[in-house]
């Protein structure tokens, strides 16, 4: 046969092959990294003789704590939260307008401050609580809309993905801390929708194990608002007591975890979250993108900075209540922190960017003088980091688990640091839901959720501290340097710069951002390699 029947023939299986094993790699990674795949598996009741007999209980009832016990109330009989903030069992804990609470919460450091939700977030909880999210949200005055930031990379807008997207960008809830921590208390603690749920007002003091079974956990001791102690069964012990990390004293008294491991570096991050409440008049008036009560919209704008010239960021969303969050801020500690509305002015325009921001972002905060009488602020020195390493410890209890801020503390800079706890709230439901049909827990069921977990948080972790090590006022991770993935650096540097230039970059960096069905290779696709390459070429070479 002829070289050309040849070439004709083995050149389109090569493309096609290739093309094939790609997208195999593509869904392993997905699957491996990521909940994407985890997340339909969410909210299936088990038959209640195939319901594991005992109590899941929950320390801490903050969101990951509520996340986690809406997931264990499908497997267990009963599932009991331990919290000791008393208020959160009051009307002023679920309170629909959660803006008007009457307590403060004393445990929750960023419970007034701005906080951006991806749409894996809003994927999770459409899963778990079904329409009545949506009800509820809209009760909340919480939007639910595109995840349409206005999001400018030193100020240059980047493109619109939505081509890609079919024309809609993902789904996200537009809402503060507070209002979703509220909107989730008042879910999940709905008697009508999970009647095995319960919260008690406590401190957890310890653990105890079970004679029987030395490496299970057999009690929970809580001390109560009275200072009363009690002990309460447990089939399995979940620690959502935050950065607390109260399992770490508990678990180490019984002789467990002794040679716990901790990663930390510092980015040395401050910012400042300002509260405004616009009457409806003037929220006619503020000249923001579609108006500033467009149905399902929030986003009025997201800058963020290049290293090698400004190290401060801004954004402005609209969140529930029809109110506004103005958050300035950024890496290390000598950067100058706006308190009014002149300050936040001169903020904005003091940033170094390539392209100067819109003038209606000066215009709405002038604007925004006619309710500085509203003004709240909350200024927050974010502390480090930290990753405990619990997947690499052999002797855990076979019925304990701990997920969110008791686990790791991620820069929240990045919108990780909610979502991260909701999926260990998902390892946990993929692997009761694995033994679906046996009353018990799994028998490795501790070791197999730390593993889980570990992998998923693993590109959360490297992610955003490769681009913290962009600036100088960073203290690295021990055994690293600031040098430390900076080839990587160099390389999203350019992804960020074609995504002010490319529809398809940024639909790809989107959804990775947004910790959607995207892998860490869809970034280093040939095609993309080329275009990188091709930029920076053009850019340096030819410049």
């Amino acid at each position: 046969m002829s070289v050309t029947f040849w070439l004709l023939t083995i050149t389109p299986a090569l493309y096609y092959g290739a093309g094939l094993v790609w997208e195999c790699l593509r869904r392993r990674l997905i699957a491996k990294y990521t909940i994407w795949y985890d997340t339909p598996r969410l909210g299936q009741k088990r038959p209640d003789d195939a319901k594991i007999p005992g109590a899941a209980v929950i320390c801490g009832g903050s969101v990951g704590g509520l996340f986690a016990a809406r997931v264990c109330s499908d497997h267990f009989e009963r599932v009991v939260i331990i919290e000791p903030e008393s208020w959160l069992i009051t009307e002023d804990g679920r309170r629909t307008d959660s803006w008007n609470q009457e307590n403060k919460r004393a445990r929750v450091m960023q419970y007034n401050s701005l906080h951006g939700f991806q749409h894996c977030l809003y994927r999770i909880l459409r899963q778990a609580f079904g329409s009545r999210l949506l009800e509820e949200c809209a009760a909340r005055d919480i939007q639910v809309g595109e995840a349409d930031f206005q999001s400018r990379n030193w100020g240059i807008p980047v493109k619109d993905p939505r081509p890609y997207f079919s024309g809609k960008l993902p789904t996200i809830l537009w809402a503060g801390r507070r209002g979703l921590e509220t909107l989730l208390r008042h879910l999940t603690l709905d008697k009508t929708l999970y009647p095995n749920i319960e919260q008690v007002v406590g401190t957890v003091t310890g653990l105890t194990t079970d004679p029987a079974r030395p490496q299970a956990l057999k009690s929970v001791t809580y001390r109560d608002a009275d200072g009363g102690n009690h002990k309460l069964d447990a089939a399995l012990v979940v620690d959502c007591s935050g950065p607390t990390q109260g399992a770490i004293k508990w678990l180490k008294r019984l002789g467990f975890a002794l040679d716990l491991k901790k990663r930390t570096y510092d980015p040395k991050m401050q910012y400042i979250t300002f509260e405004f409440t616009p009457s409806h008049e003037l929220g006619l008036q503020l000249p923001v993108p579609g108006g500033f009560y467009k149905e399902g919209s929030g986003g009025i704008i997201a800058n963020a900075p290049l290293a090698s010239l400004d190290c401060r960021h801004m954004v402005m969303y609209r969140v529930e209540g029809h109110r506004i969050h103005v958050c300035c801020g950024g890496w290390g500690s000598h950067i100058v922190i706006p308190r009014n509305i002149d300050e936040i002015i001169d903020y904005a325009r003091s940033l170094n960017v390539v392209q100067p921001l819109p003038e209606h972002i000066y215009g709405t905060l002038e604007l925004l003088r006619g309710c500085e009488d509203t003004m709240t602020f909350q200024h927050i020195a974010i502390p480090a980091p930290f990753w405990l390493q619990y997947h690499t410890c052999p002797d855990l209890p076979s019925n304990f688990v701990a997920l969110g801020d008791a686990v790791t503390r991620l820069n929240p800079l990045y919108g990780q640091g909610i979502v991260k706890a909701f999926y260990g709230g998902v390892c946990i439901n993929t692997l009761l839901e694995d033994s679906r049909t046996k009353p018990s827990l799994p028998p490795h069921f501790s070791r197999d959720f730390f593993k889980m977990q570990a992998t998923k948080t693993d590109p959360m972790w490297a992610g955003p501290k490769t681009n913290d090590y962009s600036y100088a006022t960073t203290i690295p991770e021990e055994g690293e340097s600031l040098n430390s993935g900076a080839l990587l650096r160099k390389y999203m540097n350019q992804i960020l710069n074609l995504c002010t230039e490319d529809a398809y970059i940024n639909f790809l960096f989107t959804k990775n951002f947004g910790l959607m069905d995207a892998a860490s290779i869809d970034l280093i696709h040939p095609f993309v390699v080329y275009k990188v390459v091709k930029r920076w070429a053009v850019h340096t070479l030819f410049k």
